[in-house]
């Protein structure tokens, strides 16, 4: 037999409904009633415990700030070479942007071995500054130690993959120590990031043409013996060549400051 209430034949009562939820109201006050009171009590108890020094405030510890980090060589080269350099002062006396114009005026009138000095210094008032790790690489270039060059305009990218000078910059390094292929790489990866860019497209086409000579040289050298290399002509970037270095020595119009 079905229900009466569900065939229509019995409608509900509003007055109860009414009913039932005073009393659900009821309650749910009474128990936020009963939470207030519970954290008044708590709250008196810890009132006390402060007058009478049994309980003491704990200051909430933000966590420390890491500070970027400098290698040891950066630091015993600062402390060992900044008498060179009379215009600079001790550590945290003078901006970035001091120390880096100090460094420019030096690189500009070929005093490289100052301008390193620095740049160094520059490294470590912000290590991750491309411009520090990438004016110091320049520098380097100049007095022709390429591998401490590449070192770092490689620490420049890692800062900053996308900053175009320290690619190129990298790429003359490698060439110079004969890493055609590692710096083609570089010279690619430039012509991406700046297709429209004349150094970087005369570079990647100079070096193009170096590793297919090279890689044609090697390849005719496995078909000799130890009797029949003097016969074989190894082709490899002229020495004179210095597309890249001099492209790229504006270091006073470097790009913007970090």
């Amino acid at each position: 037999r079905p229900c009466r209430l569900h065939s229509g034949l019995m409608k509900p009562n509003p007055a109860a409904a009414i009913q039932a939820q005073i009393r659900s109201n009821s309650r749910e006050v009474g128990q936020y009633l009963s939470d207030l009171r519970d954290w008044e009590k708590d709250i008196t108890l810890k009132d006390k415990k402060l007058e009478s020094g049994k309980l003491k405030l704990t200051k909430e510890r933000s966590a420390p700030v890491k500070k970027p980090e400098c290698s040891p060589e950066d630091l015993a080269q600062d402390s060992e070479s900044a008498s060179k350099v009379p215009e600079l002062k001790a550590r945290g006396e003078q901006t970035f942007e001091e120390v880096k114009k100090i460094g420019n005026k030096y690189y500009t009138d070929g005093c490289y071995e100052e301008a390193v000095v620095c740049y160094t210094r520059l490294i470590l008032k912000n290590p991750k500054s491309e411009i520090a790790f990438s004016n110091r690489g320049m520098a380097l270039l100049k007095l022709h130690r390429y591998a401490k060059a590449e070192t770092d305009f490689t620490r420049a990218l890692k800062n900053n993959p996308r900053f175009l000078k320290a690619l190129h910059r990298r790429a003359v390094a490698r060439k110079n120590q004969g890493k055609l292929h590692a710096a083609l790489k570089d010279a690619r990866q430039m012509s991406q990031l700046a297709p429209e860019n004349v150094a970087a497209a005369s570079l990647h086409k100079q070096l193009k043409m170096a590793v297919r000579k090279y890689d044609e040289a090697m390849n005719s050298i496995s078909k000799f013996d130890a009797n029949g290399m003097d016969e074989v002509e190894i082709i490899s970037v002229e020495e004179g060549d210095s597309s890249g270095e001099e492209e790229d020595a504006d270091i006073v119009d470097i790009s913007s400051t970090t």
